[in-house]
């Protein structure tokens, strides 16, 4: 009896017995994780009974499973010897001892994980394979924050190895990079758990030395996000030598838009004197999105000198600058920038503005202390009731970034969007799916959808409650409904088929979609939102992934 051999296992923990070791030891080789509760108490004992002569001679066993349960019970008592697992020949013990190190954590076996980083050679990573491919990731983001938090010279050259390793994954990579840049700035918070773990401040020298011989290498790396994340780690340590390659990246055309952007952004962070001249070398570049970056910059780095500069970008500008320019007045104190805003807020109330700028006039006039403005703004608030029923939501239907809006939809830890609604194979089944929504719907159905839910309800997702003859009551969404039944999908017995002959009486549901996500969004998550989903064609030529 498992349940038997449970309790007994507890017992002898309880007990501590040192000579129940090898006796436990033997029960989860002969159980082989066949019960998991089983090993959970084995496990729990060994710990108990802390007999460490008998765990390190069974950390060398031919059982995988005696072996993981000796490393199991070091996790529950936090002995560094849980170390000498990391050269274990099966890939998920090692995973589960890197896991123990760095999430108890165990820091007297820290520097043992932080040294895996020369070991992970290719042929080790190829150990990890398929189904044990998913354990590659895990492992090594626990190697290099073994580095990050130990924080000496010799960590943060063993991490700019991991970054120059080209067998290593690229996002891990490009994670590593961001570490580096973040030396001398360390969160508080572990880079992998989350959970509150300061480190008192460090030396950028360390980060910055390991990385010097190689920078040139790496900003010119061909794949684009080792780039990237090379260009914002340098502007986040300040390595004003590099800032001259940095305005060259800016200025070539060749260059990944995106890496073009970091540069730029590495310059400003950094403030260096390159700064300037690459700004004027960009003002009629190609990239609209170079552009914005960089009426964002001089807005923020001098903001009074700016705003006539803005107010160009307004006259000549494309929809998307202008939205930057208006975001950036709205930000700039004094009297000029008022006289911008007031202009443009008349030419909304006009009609003389195009609608994708409109929710960006508004939001800016909203923030100015100007008398002019606010009358202006009110003037115009007043008309809505006559003039246009929809309100200040018809400039979230158009205008939006479609690239935003798909962060949003699959980020947003609060709105959740893909916990209910499917879009390339991936999300919930709640709620519709995605995929060609956009050519299916206008942007006043999506809108309404969003924030009105139950104004008008998808078919096939309408919930109802039914009652039978028998008294029993039946909810959740209506899959489908015939002349003789109906088929109900409750989220707490399945699919349920009611006979329509049975039903005494039926209610109709709210929307299993929330109210109040225009309280929970912003406008320009709204609009952002909108501008993703109407993106979504049926043809597959899907803008904004």
């Amino acid at each position: 009896s498992y349940r038997v051999r449970f309790f007994a296992a507890q017992s002898l923990g309880k007990l501590g017995s040192k000579v129940a070791a090898a006796w436990i030891l033997e029960m989860i080789e002969e159980n082989a994780d066949a019960d998991l509760y089983l090993r959970h108490a084995g496990v729990t004992a060994l710990a108990r009974i802390g007999n460490k002569d008998a765990l390190i001679a069974a950390s060398g066993h031919e059982s995988v499973s005696v072996r993981m349960a000796v490393l199991l019970a070091w996790r529950q008592t936090g002995d560094p010897s849980i170390a000498r697992f990391l050269n274990d020949p099966e890939p998920l013990i090692v995973v589960e001892a890197a896991r123990a190190i760095n999430d108890v954590p165990i820091l007297g076996a820290t520097g043992a994980l932080a040294a895996l980083s020369p070991k992970l050679t290719p042929a080790a990573l190829e150990s990890f394979s398929a189904p044990d491919a998913d354990l590659v990731t895990p492992t090594l983001r626990r190697v290099i924050n073994a580095n990050y938090r130990l924080g000496t010279d010799q960590n943060a050259n063993l991490l700019t190895g991991f970054v120059l390793n080209d067998s290593m994954p690229v996002s891990i990579r490009a994670e590593g990079m961001q570490f580096l840049g973040e030396w001398s700035d360390p969160s508080p918070r572990d880079k992998v758990t989350g959970l509150y773990r300061p480190l008192t401040d460090r030396s950028k020298d360390a980060a910055v030395n390991a990385l010097k011989p190689h920078i040139a290498a790496l900003l010119a790396h061909p794949d684009s996000l080792i780039a990237e994340s090379t260009a914002r780690a340098l502007g986040r340590l300040g390595h004003l030598e590099s800032a001259s390659t940095l305005a060259t990246i800016v200025g070539n055309l060749s260059r990944p838009e995106d890496l073009r952007i970091e540069a730029l952004r590495a310059l400003a962070f950094m403030k260096a004197p390159q700064l300037t001249e690459a700004i004027a070398a960009i003002q009629h570049d190609f990239s609209v999105r170079l552009r914005r970056e960089a009426t964002r910059i001089q807005a923020s780095s001098d903001p009074l000198a700016a705003a006539p500069q803005l107010n160009a970008v307004l006259e000549n500008g494309t929809v998307e600058e202008q939205q930057t320019a208006l975001a950036s007045l709205a930000s700039i104190p004094g009297s000029v920038a008022d006289e911008i805003i007031l202009r443009w807020m008349n030419k909304l109330s006009n009609g003389e503005t195009p609608a994708e700028i409109g929710l960006d006039i508004l939001e800016a006039s909203e923030v100015r202390q100007d008398g002019r403005i606010i009358e202006a703004l009110q003037k115009w608030r007043d008309s809505l009731a006559e003039s246009d029923p929809s309100g200040e939501q018809q400039f979230l239907l158009t205008g939006g970034d479609p690239v935003l809006g798909s962060d949003l939809f699959r980020q947003h830890p609060a709105a959740a969007c893909t916990r209910c609604h499917q879009l390339d194979g991936v999300g919930g089944d709640v709620g519709p799916k995605m995929d060609g929504i956009g050519s299916q719907k206008t942007s006043e159905y999506l809108l309404e959808s969003i924030v009105n839910p139950n104004a008008s309800i998808a078919e096939g997702f309408e919930s109802i409650l039914v009652e039978t003859k028998a008294g029993d009551y039946f909810a959740g969404v209506l899959k489908s409904e015939s002349d003789g039944e109906l088929i109900i999908n409750s989220p707490e017995e399945g699919l349920i088929t009611v006979k329509s002959a049975d039903v005494v009486s039926r209610e109709k549901g709210l929307s299993g979609m929330p109210e109040g996500m225009d309280q929970l969004l912003s406008k320009q998550d709204l609009r952002n939102l909108i501008a993703f989903l109407k993106a979504q064609k049926e043809d597959g030529a899907n803008e904004g992934h």
